[in-house]
């Protein structure tokens, strides 16, 4: 075992908010190598907070760091007193079988030291995950908890995804999370095999949602809460070896951290429609979807939240519809009457954030945000639902620092 600093803060410091806002909605993350969807920072934010107010308290740990992406989130997420482990062969590649990543351990202390400022009670095991024991992962902690996030994604075999979980599973509380990644990758069918085998002879957890190619399970006795905090009317659902699970439909991680910022449009709540001129289709629980084969138009009009800024920033969450059989889209934005800027969007990708910094004050000049898609098609066309509106681009919200 290794510990990243020798000099810790004293125990009852704790991240910022300043630094939690900064990784999850001001695309911090970015910074740190790896694969990670911002919508997966959603979905761990609203689960962290669902533990809070149900008293789950414990520990962070994750099986395959990479170079921290992930794991910072997790940690950026500790309560008082938490600790967090790492488990990853790093240099050790000889165990690293399937080359599923290649961590890089001087690269993740930079990554540590960079966005979380400390490395206070971070432990790193430096193992191939199957010669790690639960009583190995309880001696890391200095407190009496268990663990309440547990990030599983190291080697993709069946047999470390069946001895990863096991090990998640009996070192987790009651309440307590595991994440599986790459359950959905194709590329990686030993994980949803050794997945099915775990969940067949496991009497302590069932999964409870499945979202970003990452699957999350609980305790049976915790399984329902989870599910009853995360649907909504417009929730699917999936089975997965005899268990309902559900997508549930998250927003991006700026939905989450609304009260942060100095103005804050959020396109899901119907009183954003004024903000809307043509263009748009109706309102929806995630946000709102543009005509595809019209110019949208957003218009910011004058606004007493901005009359004491002499510059200010704008940024707009959106993606835009992209199937696989359309293969890209690009969007032209248009600031009053001005092209600024064509976005392009694979297949794959998630939203965008455009940002936009102009030397008027709203309170003296209204701001019309323009966009304009090409290769737009429906969900009718591409076969993928009945849909037949010709979708553009999907507006999320819009804030102002």
């Amino acid at each position: 075992m290794l510990r990243l600093f020798s000099n810790f803060p004293p125990r009852a410091q704790r991240y910022s908010n300043q630094k939690i806002l900064s990784y999850f909605a001001r695309g911090g993350h970015l910074q740190v190598n790896g694969w990670l969807s911002p919508f997966t920072l959603s979905l761990i934010k609203v689960i962290a907070d669902f533990q809070i107010r149900n008293n789950i308290h414990g520990n962070i740990a994750e099986i395959g760091v990479y170079q921290g992406r992930f794991f910072i989130a997790l940690c950026l997420l500790m309560q008082r007193h938490d600790d967090a482990v790492v488990i990853d062969v790093f240099d050790l590649q000889e165990f690293n079988i399937d080359q599923s990543g290649i961590g890089d351990y001087q690269k993740f202390i930079c990554n540590i030291d960079n966005m979380l400022g400390t490395g206070q009670n971070v432990k790193i095991i430096k193992k191939d995950s199957l010669n790690v024991t639960v009583e190995e992962v309880h001696s890391q902690f200095s407190n009496n908890r268990l663990v309440r996030l547990f990030s599983v994604d190291g080697c993709h075999t069946v047999e470390h995804t069946i001895n990863d979980l096991r090990l998640a599973q009996d070192t987790i509380c009651p309440g307590g999370v595991i994440i599986l990644d790459d359950y959905e990758n194709e590329e990686w069918p030993g994980v949803a095999q050794g997945f099915n085998e775990f969940i067949n002879d496991s009497k302590k957890v069932k999964p409870f949602a499945l979202f970003y190619n990452k699957l999350y399970l609980t305790t049976k006795s915790h399984c329902q809460l989870y599910i009853d905090s995360l649907v909504t009317d417009s929730s699917q659902w999936v089975d997965i070896s005899g268990n309902k699970v559900i997508r549930p439909l998250i927003g991006p991680p700026e939905k989450y951290f609304a009260s942060s910022f100095k103005y804050f449009i959020d396109f899901s709540k119907t009183d954003s429609r004024s903000f809307l001129e043509e263009g748009w289709y109706n309102t929806e629980e995630w946000g709102v979807w543009s005509n595809g084969e019209l110019p949208a138009k957003i218009v910011l009009r004058n606004n007493e939240n901005f009359s004491t800024q002499k510059v200010y920033c704008i940024h707009v969450i959106f993606h835009a519809f992209v199937a696989d059989r359309q293969t890209k889209t690009n969007v032209d934005i248009i600031i009053n009457n001005e092209l600024l800027q064509t976005i392009t969007f694979p297949y794959g990708t998630d939203y965008k954030i455009f940002k936009y910094t102009s030397p008027h004050p709203l309170l003296k000049r209204s701001l019309s945000i323009t966009f304009e898609t090409d290769n737009t098609k429906s969900p009718l066309e591409l076969g993928l639902s009945r849909d037949q509106r010709i979708l553009g681009v999907g507006i999320h919200c819009i804030f102002c620092d």
